[in-house]
């Protein structure tokens, strides 16, 4: 091995002189795929709970929003709109809700939590039917 000592004395390195033109082969990693996190416990207990809000609902006749705020989708983008945020509901909370369309569910949950739960018990107050 010829040191390189053309430029600085104290360098190890090989001399460029001798360098044939190659590289040594680089070799990828693979990529270790993660899988999909599995369904939890509140998450189940939501799909349950929605299977049986959706065959209430169709039951007793409330397709389309419940709220009807202005630009509403009416029957378009139906979800269900608790009293609460989903993160602070129990099971037995679930089924405090209204039908509603994405426009109008945005529109109410951007308000104060205490005035998003007071029009959603008018609304059901309001109904024909109860749950």
């Amino acid at each position: 091995m010829t040191q390189n000592t053309d430029i600085n004395p104290w360098d190890t390195t090989e001399n460029l002189s001798s360098f044939n033109g190659s590289f040594p082969k680089t070799y990828k990693t693979k990529k270790v795929k993660k899988g999909i996190n599995p369904v939890g416990k509140k998450t189940q207990e939501w799909e349950a709970a929605r299977k049986e809000l959706i065959k209430l609902f169709e039951a007793k006749g409330t397709t389309k929003c419940e709220l009807q705020l202005e630009h509403c989708w009416k029957t378009k983008a139906l979800g269900f709109a608790h009293r609460d945020k989903r993160r602070n509901l129990s099971v037995d909370d679930l089924n405090i809700c209204i039908l509603a369309c994405n426009q109008c569910h945005s529109t109410i949950e951007a308000k104060p939590q205490e005035e998003m739960a007071k029009i959603i018990d008018d609304i059901i107050a309001k109904r024909s039917w109860t749950m």
